[in-house]
């Protein structure tokens, strides 16, 4: 009846069977702030519902409600003064801080790439065609037909944050709870004590032995199952470099191929597993298998850049590619091999950068020059030095993918055309990565094939559907040599898997998982794994060491 009242009178409007309402006058004197859903009838607060009286919204700053540590645990002067907070329940407060501070995600049609140069093509032949005086009336509504089609495959759906408040992996929010609720406590006799963190405390996060997600065999026709779980994996070997065929010397007038001298590392460990994404840096993220050498002494100074344990990472894309599909990333088989650099590598190394050391007396070169590899190890060894600033130096990385059985099985003549043709990974953040593991003298170089083109992911995908459980394919890695004293080439280390079924691969959250089968196991006395790794990402700058960035090609 007041509500009728206000609006009847409000607009002149009167009515002989509304009942007179009087409204309250406004009061002399301002009553309590008062609650949402409060209200003082004779001085006793009673609880009703306004429906036009809300509480505002209150944006209130970090000191009254929380405290913000930064990464170090030093705390400054004014806080020390002004207040204290104490830590009742970490658990709690970090997730009230992450419901405050994360924002919230909404789905958007985008046009990626590409894809916004196919659109800006098809609508400016569109609008050619349909200008045209030849141009009827229902090839017209054809073409807007068609138009409209090729818009809706090209854009795809993404979700992108609503607001640009994030929660900081590297804050930390602090929350004084008594009673039930949060409260904040000046610093008195009777304040309560506070709690100092002199380390940062971090999650311990699982990692798997290296090599654990495939079977190491003798033979290709061995079966690779774990006798102790009876657990089916995916076998591998190691291999010599002679299946392979790199440049020769004299190469650039002859255009003559040999058999590789040799292999700068030997394959010790093997991990084949599937992913949804691919799974950058995987040598972080697992037990990497300690590599010692019997000539090693304590306190020697390392001359040279190679690593003692080299790692290369392979991301096969396992999807047909499509259009309006992200070409960065997707389904993928991952397939990760460990290198340890063999004795004769590291006798070389060591001969070459000794301070009296003369090429013209080199003990190590070989009268037969094809079978000379101390081109090759000063190849790589400058690869090592100048890969992580120099990006076009970098790109110099050469892939070969080598198959044994394609005839036997069948493989389509359009595939086998590309066996044994080496590739060159050179796109800056696309298709390489480099990485450092200075703890573990370790280097992982990274290669992802999802953005490769059309025909290579189609044959891949065609491949892992209906070959891979009878493929054996053979992986290898080399420099590119490009001058007579950089040749003959040397294979830098290879592996060859056998007839990887994608049914008995491991997915990658098994194998990033404690409870997970595993192809071997090692005795606490006889571990040859490492418990820490800590990686530093190779930049293009030198004096850019601290920032979290990757050089790719």
């Amino acid at each position: 009846a007041t509500f009728l009242g206000t609006a009847a009178r409000t607009v002149g409007v009167a009515t002989s069977n509304m009942p007179q309402v009087t409204l309250p006058q406004p009061p002399t004197v301002l009553p309590p702030v008062l609650h949402l859903g409060q209200t003082v009838t004779n001085g006793v607060t009673e609880n009703v519902q306004y429906l036009w009286r809300t509480e505002p919204y209150q944006i209130q700053s970090s000191r009254s409600l929380f405290t913000i540590e930064d990464d170090d645990d030093s705390e400054s002067e004014e806080d020390e003064e002004d207040c204290s907070f104490v830590d009742d329940d970490d658990d709690e407060a970090e997730s009230m801080s992450k419901s405050t501070i994360t924002s919230s995600k909404q789905e958007s049609w985008m046009l990626r790439g590409q894809n916004l140069l196919y659109i800006a093509v098809l609508v400016n032949v569109s609008l050619v065609q349909a200008r045209a005086s030849i141009t009827s009336i229902e090839r017209y509504w054809m073409i807007v037909m068609l138009l409209n089609l090729a818009m809706w495959m090209l854009v795809v759906k993404e979700e992108t944050p609503k607001s640009p408040l994030t929660a900081s992996s590297s804050k930390r929010v602090n929350v004084e709870k008594e009673g039930g609720a949060k409260k904040k406590t000046k610093k008195s006799g009777t304040s309560a004590p506070k709690k100092h963190k002199t380390k940062k405390e971090k999650k311990v996060q699982f990692k798997p032995m290296a090599g654990t997600s495939a079977m190491r065999l003798e033979q290709t026709t061995d079966v690779p199952v774990n006798a102790e779980n009876n657990v089916r994996f995916s076998g591998w070997r190691s291999v010599s470099g002679s299946l392979l065929s790199v440049r020769s010397h004299g190469y650039l007038s002859t255009k003559q191929k040999i058999p590789s001298p040799g292999e700068l590392y030997e394959c010790i460990q093997f991990d084949l597993f599937e992913s949804p994404n691919r799974v950058p840096d995987v040598s972080s993220r697992v037990q990497l298998p300690k590599v010692q050498f019997d000539d090693h002494v304590d306190g020697e100074e390392k001359r040279w850049h190679s690593p003692d344990l080299f790692v290369v990472s392979l991301s096969l894309p396992t999807e047909a590619p499509k259009l309006g599909r992200p070409e960065a990333d997707g389904c993928c088989t991952t397939v990760t091999m460990y290198f340890r650099m063999t004795q004769k590598t590291r006798d070389i190394l060591r001969h070459i950068s000794s301070p009296d050391y003369n090429p013209a007396n080199d003990k190590y070169v070989t009268d037969d020059v094809q079978k000379n590899i101390v081109n090759g190890v000063k190849l790589f060894e400058e690869w090592c030095r100048r890969a992580p600033t120099d990006p076009k130096f970098q790109s110099r990385f050469k892939f070969i993918p080598n198959a044994t059985n394609m005839v036997e099985i069948g493989m389509p003549s359009w595939i086998m055309k590309y066996n044994g043709k080496p590739v060159l990974i050179k796109r800056n953040l696309q298709t390489g990565f480099l990485y450092r593991h200075a703890e573990t003298n370790c280097m992982e170089f990274d290669i992802s094939l999802h953005a490769f083109p059309y025909l290579a992911k189609q044959a891949l995908a065609y491949m892992h559907e209906n070959f891979f459980h009878k493929l054996i394919g053979t992986f290898g890695f080399v420099i590119e040599g490009r001058a007579e004293d950089e040749l003959p080439e040397v294979v830098i280390g290879l592996a060859q898997v056998c007839y990887p079924n994608p049914s008995d691969a491991v997915q990658s959250q098994d194998f990033f998982s404690p409870t997970s089968p595993k192809s071997f196991t090692l005795d606490d006395d006889t571990t040859n794994q490492t418990s820490t790794t800590t990686t530093t990402v190779m930049t293009t700058h030198a004096n850019e060491d601290t920032q979290p960035s990757a050089l790719a090609s």
